[in-house]
């Protein structure tokens, strides 16, 4: 990313390039930048946005001092593009979605919508953050054969748990609730020596949050990356992670639609057909193939009940229970 070219090029990239851009990312000895940093670099972009790109007068502040406010600018900045493609991938009605069912990912496989596009679609009389601490699974052994509890698995799965309380958190304003959850993601990563864009992406993160300087609908869009860059990453690692990441997320939003009483988004039964052939390719816990069983047989009905949505969000609940 030295060479200005490349940084001129950065608009047309994908999130691999924001990869490498993390890659060379390092801790700055030096202190934070100045307090108007962000002002200047705003200001500098509509002065030469015309005459040079968006971003090619950026190649001499590639620094370490620099590095950390640099990478969360780019990050915002490549947020609004993404979120743009978010947008045009979920404009379809709901009913539409659920007769087209699960989407492509990047990986060519059959996958569901982006956790926050699904979590865009839930319609709550209560704030979504209130319901994720309303209806938390506390944390005990798993109780049937598969995963163990500690295994890197069961950790990816609790990953895709966290990110999609983390944005239900950021969706009802509660900043602070949502800093722990990215808290609890960044060691989690670090304890999995997991892949090296997404720590650092959650160490930008986090003080994004704490200093409240964006509105919620900003930072929801800027948290949407994650998926992103994660998907991306799935391409050299392997899809298994991305697969468990996706199960955690989902089953997480199906609790929050059923603890909702929308029965519209908890009209997917294909997503939980698809779910239940990857999880048991993983050899996962019989009880959470049986229960994706059942939430697929309940979602298929023509009419949901009150008893039915109460009963997936007890089998949701009885999932997160295997893992958690």
């Amino acid at each position: 990313m030295r060479r200005k070219d490349a940084l001129e090029r950065y608009e047309q990239t994908e999130a691999q390039d924001l990869i490498r851009l993390f890659q060379a990312v390092r801790p700055s000895d030096e202190g934070q930048p100045p307090a108007d940093f962000r002002a200047k670099v705003l200001a500098k972009v509509e002065q030469r946005r015309a005459r040079h790109g968006l971003l090619g007068w950026l190649t001499p502040l590639v620094s370490p001092g620099w590095a950390p406010a640099l990478a969360a600018i780019l990050l915002l900045s490549l947020s609004v593009n993404v979120w743009m493609g978010f947008g045009a991938f979920g404009q379809r009605t709901p009913d539409g979605q659920q007769a087209a069912g699960p989407g492509l990912d990047p990986l060519g496989r059959e996958g569901p919508l982006p956790a926050s596009t699904f979590q865009a679609r839930i319609h709550s009389a209560t704030d979504l953050g209130t319901l994720v601490t309303a209806h938390a699974v506390a944390d005990a052994p798993a109780v049937a054969f598969g995963f163990a509890p500690t295994s890197e698995r069961a950790r990816f799965f609790r990953l895709g748990t966290q990110y999609a309380e983390a944005l239900a958190y950021v969706h009802s304003g509660d900043f602070d609730a949502a800093a722990q959850r990215l808290a609890t993601m960044h060691q989690e990563l670090l304890d999995m020596q997991g892949p090296s864009a997404l720590a650092p992406y959650l160490s930008v993160m986090q003080p994004l949050l704490q200093d409240q300087q964006y509105t919620a609908e900003a930072l929801e869009k800027f948290l949407a990356l994650f998926e992103v860059l994660y998907t991306e990453d799935a391409r050299s690692v392997g899809t298994e992670s991305l697969t468990l990441f996706r199960a955690g997320s989902w089953i997480q939003n199906m609790k929050l639609a059923a603890a909702a009483g929308d029965k519209d988004a908890l009209r997917q039964a294909r997503t939980a057909q698809y779910f239940r052939r990857e999880m048991q390719s993983l050899h996962a816990p019989q009880g959470s193939l049986d229960a994706l069983e059942q939430i697929s047989h309940l979602a298929a009905k023509p009419g949901l009940t009150d008893r039915d949505v109460t009963e997936v969000l007890t089998l949701t609940k009885q999932v997160q229970q295997l893992f958690s």
